[in-house]
């Protein structure tokens, strides 16, 4: 249960409360298929509420909270114009390790998940932005998908010299679209879009983490690198409103001292984009009626 709850405006009037209750059932199925391999299967129905700043904008001065019918003297705000999401959540993956290794984990495990989440009324960038509160204008999008494939990953090797190698990878393939979708900037009837099988704007259908660490008497070396697909900073899905894509490699050196009360200090670097490699780390576009 969520409420929001406004009262003692004494500039513009405004009072709402509209209450929020939702019903979240989930279901999860697991089975152990044979020796280190597991199937899962889970569903899962979640509701959530726009954000209060979504129906009002309580710092702009003579605003009025996003509600169809308003009747400020009476105190009547009824039928908000954002309304909860609601998704249906599918998922059916697989997890298998292998046997523990000389340091009791397993040398290697793998991991593979496939979703789809359809959606209606989700909570979406509608194609303008909010100046004063550095926060995009949100709307509902009839009917959404967001559907694909997690994979992931993990070795691990320790030598007999003591020095342990580890690597961890994840990948996400994703597609995110809308089935019904019209975006709304004016009165008049040119001024409705329809985005029906766009992209949704900020969800990259591509995402992919790769790290590799080495450890030996003290001594870690770890290399990181982190893409990121495609962003669209709209729901045109046009490249031009883009953030284009990118990979970007960080490395760490560290080496730790023992202490004779048996505590330990460690110095560490860390170096950041280590090619220097030049992106856009985000952005928004925003509609000028002139």
């Amino acid at each position: 249960h969520q409420a929001y709850f406004m009262r003692g405006d004494r500039f513009d009037g405004s009072a709402f409360d509209p209450p929020y209750a939702f019903a979240v059932p989930r279901l999860g199925v697991n089975w152990r298929a044979a020796r280190g391999l597991d199937v899962f299967a889970a569903y899962a129905h979640s509701r959530r509420e726009p954000a209060f700043r979504d129906l009002y904008d309580a710092e702009g001065a003579g605003s009025l909270p996003l509600y169809g019918t308003i009747d400020v003297p009476n105190g009547v705000f009824e039928d908000p114009l954002v309304r909860p999401e609601r998704v249906n959540d599918w998922e059916l993956g697989a997890r298998w390790r292998s046997a523990a290794s000389a340091d009791g984990e397993p040398s290697l495990s793998l991991s593979a998940n496939l979703f789809r989440m359809d959606f209606e009324d989700e909570l979406v960038y509608a194609g303008q932005f909010n100046t004063d509160l550095g926060y995009p204008t949100i709307g509902n999008a009839a009917r959404s998908v967001h559907q694909g494939v997690e994979l992931g990953g993990r070795w691990a090797r320790l030598s007999g010299h003591g020095l342990r190698v580890t690597a961890d990878a994840n990948l996400s393939l994703s597609d995110n679209h809308f089935d019904e979708y019209r975006e709304v900037y004016g009165t008049a009837s040119g001024d409705t879009v329809r985005y029906d099988g766009n992209t949704i704007g900020f969800f990259p259908n591509t995402t992919a983490n790769l790290a590799l660490r080495g450890e030996w008497r003290g001594s870690s070396l770890g290399i990181a690198v982190q893409h990121a697909g495609r962003i669209f900073v709209d729901n045109t899905a046009t490249d031009a409103n883009s953030i284009e894509p990118r990979t970007v490699v960080d490395l760490s050196l560290a080496q730790r001292f023992a202490r004779r009360d048996g505590s330990w200090v460690e110095c560490s670097l860390r170096l950041g984009n280590l090619f220097d490699e030049r992106y856009e780390a985000g952005g928004y576009m925003d509609y000028d009626a002139t």
